[in-house]
């Protein structure tokens, strides 16, 4: 697999507003992410950031300035997060 162009990283830290209580098998990060239209891009995960890295959205072709990609596969934190440009 071609590993494409590393164009960010992102990490995220989740807290729970002021007297609410987070459940971590609820929580679905999404994220919104500046593209090139036309372009394919993919996002991948680790549970930490110097390894293991696997492809979580399978290719995303933009179709616009932005894509939002939520990341519904329930797999708990900590996860650390990244994006490719597949296609130049």
């Amino acid at each position: 697999m071609d590993p494409g162009f590393w164009i960010g990283a992102l990490t995220m830290t989740l807290e729970p507003a002021a007297g609410a209580g987070l459940d971590s098998t609820d929580v679905s990060p999404s994220f919104l992410f500046s593209t090139v239209d036309g372009r394919d891009y993919r996002v991948e995960a680790a549970p930490s950031p110097t390894g293991l890295w696997s492809d979580v959205s399978g290719p995303l072709t933009a179709d616009g300035a932005a894509i939002e990609w939520v990341d519904s596969s329930g797999t708990p934190p900590p996860r650390f997060y990244r994006i490719f440009i597949l296609s130049e």
